[in-house]
């Protein structure tokens, strides 16, 4: 898994690294079980303050995908499923969008579209380009079945930053 910062982002960096994580749960690339490395240890290699990555792993949490077991580690759990209050929010969240649209003179057509092309675009995962001020490096979760249970485990590989291809691009 690839993480990318780009702190020129309009959105905050614990958001970032929640929606990368979760954009790895989509594709796969993490699984139950996975291991991810430390609130610290992510802090250090992507070079931001270690309560930013507690957040994120939080609301990560907060949310079903993530347990966070203190010393044992942060692990991925079962996939959640949706619930009703969550169309519910589901449904506010894009008739604001709607709204929104509307006050920049967006009629429902063209919402529609977009709506389509959001769908279309987060079925690929492909890299495309971004600004060059951003803070990469590939995440590699560690299988459940690999970990011995008493022996530490590192969980990242860690790389010259790099160019991340999804963040920044505002379209």
């Amino acid at each position: 898994m690839f993480l990318a910062i780009e702190p020129s982002s309009d959105i905050p960096i614990y958001l970032q690294l929640r929606n990368q994580i979760v954009d790895a749960l989509v594709r796969g690339e993490l699984v139950e079980g996975d291991r991810l490395p430390s609130v610290r240890r992510l802090a250090v290699d992507l070079g931001i303050n270690l309560h930013t990555v507690n957040k994120a792993y939080k609301v990560l949490e907060d949310e079903g995908y993530l347990g966070v077991y203190g010393r044992k580690g942060v692990r991925v759990v079962a996939p959640p499923t949706y619930t009703t209050s969550y169309l519910v929010q589901l449904e506010a969240t894009l008739a604001r969008l709607f709204i929104e649209a509307r006050s920049q003179g967006i009629g429902e057509e063209l919402f529609q579209a977009s709506v389509n092309n959001a769908i279309a675009a987060s079925r690929v995962f492909a890299p495309s380009g971004t600004a060059a001020a951003s803070t990469a490096f590939a995440l590699t979760a560690t299988p459940a079945s690999t970990i011995p249970a008493a022996s530490p485990v590192p969980a990242v590989e860690t790389h010259a930053p790099t160019v991340s291809p999804d963040l920044g691009q505002k379209g």
